[in-house]
């Protein structure tokens, strides 16, 4: 079974899942006595953690952006990792995450849509 994380974006700081907590639709800031504060939910972008690690045993959550290598026509690529709502997957570059995952090699996350959106403009 796949563990279920979070992180999320609020404008300028990305907050790793050591400093949030997620239920009932609202996101909490962990305080260092284990207490949680309630944060501004509507100003914050939560993603959640795919499941799977890139090359480097990185965790690969939703808003990551990946270099990947296509064997089968021998080719880098560079793509973004979305959930998609009617098919409740995750996908890459608008294919179907499951399908690619398989024909993908050497993927590793080089950065997210948050902080290095131009990365996604230098796709080959």
């Amino acid at each position: 079974m796949r563990e279920i994380k979070f992180r999320a974006w609020d404008g300028s700081r990305m907050w790793d899942r050591t400093e949030i907590a997620v239920g009932n639709n609202e996101l909490f800031e962990i305080l260092n006595d284990h207490h949680a504060a309630e944060l501004f939910s509507e100003s914050f972008e939560v993603m959640q953690y795919t499941g799977l690690k890139d090359k480097n045993g990185k965790e690969i959550y939703e808003g990551d952006i990946l270099k990947y290598w296509l064997p089968t026509i021998k080719r880098e690529e560079i793509g973004l990792v979305e959930w998609h709502d009617d098919l409740a997957c995750f996908q890459l570059n608008g294919n179907w995450m499951e399908y690619d995952w398989i024909k993908i090699e050497k993927q590793e996350v080089i950065g997210n849509i948050y902080e290095n959106k131009e990365l996604l403009d230098d796709k080959t």
